[in-house]
């Protein structure tokens, strides 16, 4: 049914026969009815009509680092805004569609290893000076190592996790830590190597859109935020060996990497 002829039949139901009065001064309850039945159908048009799809794409200065690693690196992202999820995977220096599938209004569920709030880190880590632990983690494939984001204590922004740290888990020992002071950047998801000797990290950058659609949404509701996303690929010592821009466009969603045969 198009959105005018529910609002048409809502309207018949509301003023027929069956149109029940609350208490005086009060608005009837068929009209509350219809009120709020052309609010929601209005907002869905409004989104639909002002949504615009992402763009996903491989700077072409790194598609030669890329090419060089083993294994698959894969990423997955929720376009809540148009109802789509995307999976891509990187093959041969090459950023490919492998699938794309409706989602619900909602973000990608978080990875089995994200922390929502600091106290739900890992128990027993070392302590690191005016740094929380926060965000995503995750361990190589014999748990001898882990790599977990983490927040500046005296960030701006509460507990956005904008850097990582490598531990080795036997001994609770910090190996190496990164120290990119981007509280603009936060990274989203953490993935190892195959073989343990690279770290994959999905990084985002969001801004608060402005347009018509947006002011509407921040009026009723929240602000609405356009995510840009980056894969940076680091080896065990720090060092970073490729960034690059893979998604655009992305109106509230998200995004999570993994790494494969």
């Amino acid at each position: 049914m198009s959105s005018a002829g529910a609002i048409v039949l809502i309207a018949s139901e509301c003023f027929g026969s069956s149109c029940k009065l609350e208490p005086a001064r009060e608005m009837p309850m068929c009209m509350r009815k219809l009120i709020d039945s052309v609010l929601i159908i209005s907002i869905s048009v409004l989104m639909i009509s002002c949504s615009s799809m992402p763009q996903f794409a491989l700077d072409d200065k790194a598609k030669n680092k890329f090419l060089s690693l083993s294994g698959v690196i894969g990423m997955e992202f929720a376009g809540p805004d148009v109802g789509k999820c995307w999976k891509y995977e990187i093959n041969k220096g090459e950023l490919l569609l492998k699938e794309v599938w409706s989602c619900p209004p909602q973000w990608i569920k978080p990875e089995p290893f994200h922390i929502d709030i600091p106290d739900e880190a890992p128990k027993g880590l070392p302590n690191i000076k005016n740094y929380v632990y926060h965000g995503p983690y995750s361990y190589n494939s014999d748990k001898t190592l882990i790599a977990i984001s983490v927040s500046p204590k005296k960030s701006s922004i509460n507990y956005i996790p904008t850097d990582f740290v490598l531990i080795r888990c036997d001994k609770k020992e910090i190996l190496l830590q990164t120290n990119n002071h981007d509280e603009y950047l936060t990274i989203g998801s953490i993935a190892w190597s195959p073989d343990a000797a690279y770290l994959a990290i999905l990084e985002m950058k969001d801004k608060i859109l402005y347009g018509p659609r947006e002011i509407f949404f921040t009026l009723f509701s929240h602000p609405i935020s356009e995510y840009t996303y980056f894969l940076s690929i680091y080896d065990r010592n720090g060092n970073l060996l490729v960034r690059s821009q893979v998604a655009t466009g992305l109106v509230g969603g998200s995004g999570r990497v993994f790494w494969k045969h």
